[in-house]
């Protein structure tokens, strides 16, 4: 099966928020940006290996120079695509390289780190050949808002 899961435990406030940042910033176009509260479990959304992680950064900034002192986890899967999700919170990450993964098993907690100004998740899939694609779930996604409007209920 190579569907994704939704990347996160569910919960009323997921929100899917529009960033105008993904359109501009190369390789970006097609990850997705779910509005969670602080602190929601972060699921691996297929089973594969753990690739790289990072959890000590604890700051969030307004500024695009930061984008990259965020605290994230990258899954390569057995097609060789890759999952990544990043501004997990700070010494949340669960999992470490090499680690087998489980879809749906905890990687961390949702946080807003790095190049982040609300608590959000930023969900993106790459194909084996490092380009970003469109990934497919197997679920229906929350409601899109606007990413300047993200606390809605």
């Amino acid at each position: 099966m190579n569907n994704y899961s939704l990347p996160y435990q569910k919960c009323k406030s997921a929100r899917l928020c529009t960033a105008p940042s993904h359109f501009s910033t190369p390789n970006s176009r097609f990850c997705l940006d779910f509005y969670l509260s602080q602190g929601t479990p972060i699921l691996a959304s297929r089973s594969g290996v753990v690739v790289k992680t990072e959890s000590r950064y604890n700051k969030s900034y307004s500024d695009r120079l930061f984008m990259p002192r965020c605290n994230y986890v990258v899954i390569k899967h057995s097609d060789g695509q890759e999952s990544v999700y990043a501004h997990l919170a700070w010494r949340s990450v669960k999992v470490k390289v090499g680690e087998k993964v489980r879809r749906y098993e905890i990687l961390g907690l949702s946080g807003q780190t790095g190049y982040a100004t609300y608590p959000h998740l930023h969900f993106g899939v790459y194909d084996s050949e490092g380009n970003n694609i469109r990934p497919d779930f197997d679920t229906k996604l929350p409601m899109k808002i606007s990413h300047k409007r993200p606390f809605l209920k």
